[in-house]
């Protein structure tokens, strides 16, 4: 996967969460940024550069991250 890719995703799933995200969720906050429109754009615009193989291990960092977050999110809207 490609971070633009990853972005991507993390739109779709933010606007997925949003209208199911309880108020009073700790993790409202998060969801609705990925669900911003202007989210997708700016992150898009926003590339990474250097070392590959460093960009690389940090990306597997956000993604092991984030998949950890949207997993608790999903658990709250329950």
């Amino acid at each position: 996967m490609r971070g633009d890719d990853a972005v991507r995703l993390y739109a779709w799933l933010g606007r997925a969460l949003a209208p199911v995200t309880a108020p009073d969720s700790p993790y409202r906050d998060r969801v609705q940024a990925y669900a911003d429109a202007g989210f997708e754009r700016s992150a898009l615009e926003d590339r990474l550069g250097g070392d590959p193989a460093v960009v690389a291990r940090h990306y597997r960092t956000a993604m092991r991250l984030e998949l950890a977050f949207f997993a608790a999110a999903h658990e709250q809207a329950r």
